[in-house]
C-alpha cells in the first residue's frame, strides 16, 4: 500500500489531546499511514446508549459504534469530547471491538477527551463495534459525549475518510442516593404546650437538605438543623414522633425509629385581667370591658364579680350585667382561667353605677268597681307603665292614701253601708317616683233591709232594736217598709235577710 502525502493530514503528536490523531495502520507489510483524505460519505458514527439517566456516583459505559453500509473499511478514529464536570473517565475497553478490529494504534482518555484509533488488517463492512468506554458520574446535571471532528472511517479502497453522519449522545447524571436515616431521636425539653426534639444528622453522597417532622404519622414540619419544636400542643398529652432526611433532590430518606413522649401538664395561671372600664351604663345595666390577660396555653374566659361575689362568666373581654336598681354604684373585678381551671388573682375593684331613675310612671287608668256590699267596695284599674319597672300602686279614699299594693285591684272593706266614697290610684316606681292621681272613681256601699244598726249584717242586734220599737210610730228605725209603724210586715223583711 503506498504512503499517503503528508500534506493530507497535519503531522501530531500522539499525546495531544483532543486533537486528530495519527492513524496507524498495521496492514501486515511494514506500510505506514501518516494521514488520510477527508471525504463526505454515508459512513456513520454513533454511541449506545444514545441518552439515559444515570446515578451520581455511578459508572456509564458508552458503545461505538461505527459503520460503514456496503463500503469495505480498515481503520477508525473515534474522538469524544466530554463534560468533565459531570462524567470522570475511567477505562476504554478496545477488546470488546468487532473482530477484525483487534489492531489498536491509540487508546487514551481523561481532560475532556476520549482518542481512540483502530485498525484492522482486513477490510470489512456493515456494523461494528469500535470500543467501550466507562466513565463515572461526579456531577448531577445534563452530561454530553460528542465526536470530535477528527473521527474518520477509513475506506480500505483508497485511504479516504468516507465519514457522514457522527451522532453524540447527552446523559442526565441524578442524585439519586437517599440520606441515610437520621438517628438519636430525641425530647430534651417539653412544656404544656410544646416538644423540642433533637436528633443525630443524617449523610448523604452529596449532603443533607433537611428534615421533615411527622407527629403521629403526619408531617408537621421541616427543619434544616437537627432539632424542631413542635407547638401548639395540648398540655399532658401524648404524641408519637418520627424523623426523615432528604436532599437536594428530594430523595428522602426511611423515617427514623418512633419516639412516644408528652407534653407536660398546665399548672401556671392566666395573668391578671387590666383595664376594667366602664363602657356604657343605663338605668337598669353597666357594660363592662377589660384587656385580654394572657396564658401560656391560652386563655379560656373571664370570671365577673359584682361587691365580691360571682355572678358571671364571658369568653370576651366584656360583660353587660343587667336587672340593676337605678342609681345604685356596684363594685367589680375580673378573673381570668384557662381550660385546665387555673383561675388568676381577680383584678383590682372599679366602681361604676347605673343611671338614676328620674321619670315617674303613666298614670293608672280605668279605675272601675266590679263589686260592692255594704261594708266593702272593689276596685281594678289598668297596669302602669315605667322606664324601669312599676314598683306598686298607692290607694286614695276621699282624697287620703288608703293602702299601697302591687296588684291592679283593691278591696276596701269595713265600710258604711249606703255611703258614697271616692277613689284615685297613684303609681310608683323602685325610685320613689309617683305618677299624678287617676281619674275619681265615685261609688257607694248597698243598703241591707234588716240592717237596723247599720253593720252590714242582720242578726240578733237588729232584731233587738226591732223588738225593742215594735208597734212604735216614733221609734222607726226598724220601718224597713216606711209605712209609718214597726210591724210584722218589718219584721218579715229582717227574716227575709238573716245572716246578711
Amino acid at each position: 500500500m503506498a504512503k499517503l502525502p503528508a500534506n493530507r493530514f497535519p503531522a501530531l503528536s500522539l499525546s495531544r489531546i483532543a486533537t486528530v490523531l495519527v492513524v496507524v495502520l498495521f496492514a501486515g507489510i511494514g506500510t505506514y499511514i501518516l494521514g488520510v483524505s477527508h471525504a463526505s460519505g454515508n459512513a456513520t458514527l454513533s454511541l449506545s446508549p444514545s441518552n439515559s439517566t444515570v446515578g451520581l456516583g455511578s459508572t456509564l459505559t458508552v458503545t461505538i459504534i461505527e459503520n460503514s453500509v456496503t463500503v469495505p473499511t480498515n481503520a477508525v478514529e473515534a474522538d469524544l469530547t466530554y463534560d468533565q464536570t459531570k462524567l470522570q473517565f475511567v477505562s476504554i475497553d478496545t477488546t470488546a471491538a468487532t473482530t477484525p478490529f483487534s489492531i489498536t494504534a491509540n487508546a487514551t482518555g481523561g481532560n475532556g477527551t476520549v482518542n481512540i484509533a483502530v485498525a484492522s488488517s482486513a477490510a470489512q463492512t456493515g456494523s461494528q463495534t469500535v470500543a467501550k468506554v466507562t466513565f463515572t458520574a461526579i456531577g448531577t446535571g445534563s452530561a454530553p459525549v460528542a465526536f470530535a471532528n477528527s473521527s474518520s472511517i477509513i475506506q480500505s479502497s483508497d485511504s479516504t475518510d468516507i465519514t457522514g453522519t457522527m451522532t453524540g449522545a447527552t446523559y442526565t447524571v441524578a442524585d439519586q442516593a437517599a440520606p441515610s436515616v437520621p438517628a438519636g431521636l430525641a425530647a430534651p425539653t417539653r412544656t404544656a404546650t410544646t416538644i423540642a426534639l433533637s436528633w443525630t444528622a443524617a449523610t448523604d453522597n452529596v449532603g443533607v437538605t433537611g428534615y421533615k417532622i411527622y407527629r403521629g404519622g403526619t408531617q408537621v414540619g421541616t427543619s434544616s438543623t437537627t432539632n424542631y419544636t413542635d407547638s401548639n400542643l395540648t398540655p399532658s398529652n401524648n404524641y408519637s414522633y418520627t424523623v426523615a432526611a432528604y436532599d437536594a433532590a428530594g430523595n428522602t430518606s426511611a423515617q427514623s425509629s418512633t419516639l412516644a413522649t408528652s407534653t407536660t401538664p398546665d399548672t401556671a395561671a392566666p395573668s391578671v385581667p387590666s383595664g376594667l372600664l366602664l363602657s356604657t351604663h343605663t338605668l337598669t345595666s353597666i357594660k363592662l370591658t377589660w384587656t385580654a390577660a394572657t396564658d401560656n396555653v391560652g386563655v379560656t374566659g373571664y370570671k365577673i364579680y359584682r361587691n365580691g361575689t360571682q355572678v358571671a362568666t364571658s369568653q370576651a373581654t366584656n360583660y353587660d350585667d343587667t336587672g340593676l336598681a337605678p342609681g345604685v354604684s356596684y363594685n367589680y373585678t375580673v378573673a381570668a382561667y384557662d381550660a385546665a381551671g387555673n383561675t388568676s388573682a381577680q383584678s383590682g375593684v372599679s366602681s361604676f353605677s347605673t343611671l338614676a331613675d328620674t321619670t315617674a310612671p303613666s298614670v293608672p287608668a280605668g279605675l272601675a268597681s266590679p263589686s260592692q256590699t255594704a261594708t266593702s267596695i272593689t276596685l281594678s284599674w289598668t297596669a302602669s307603665t315605667d322606664d324601669v319597672a312599676v314598683t306598686g300602686y298607692k290607694v286614695y279614699r276621699n282624697g287620703t292614701i288608703l293602702v299601697t299594693t302591687t296588684n291592679t285591684t283593691y278591696t276596701d272593706t269595713g265600710l258604711t253601708p249606703g255611703t258614697n266614697y271616692s277613689y284615685t290610684v297613684v303609681a310608683y316606681d323602685g325610685t320613689g317616683n309617683n305618677s299624678a292621681q287617676s281619674a275619681v272613681k265615685s261609688v257607694s256601699t248597698t243598703v241591707v233591709q234588716g240592717d237596723v244598726n247599720g253593720d252590714g249584717h242582720v242578726n240578733i242586734s237588729d232584731l233587738s232594736i226591732l223588738a225593742s220599737s215594735w208597734q212604735s210610730r216614733t221609734d222607726l228605725r226598724a220601718d224597713f217598709n216606711h209605712d209609718g209603724v214597726v210591724a210584722i210586715a218589718d219584721l218579715s223583711i229582717m227574716a227575709a235577710n238573716w245572716g246578711k
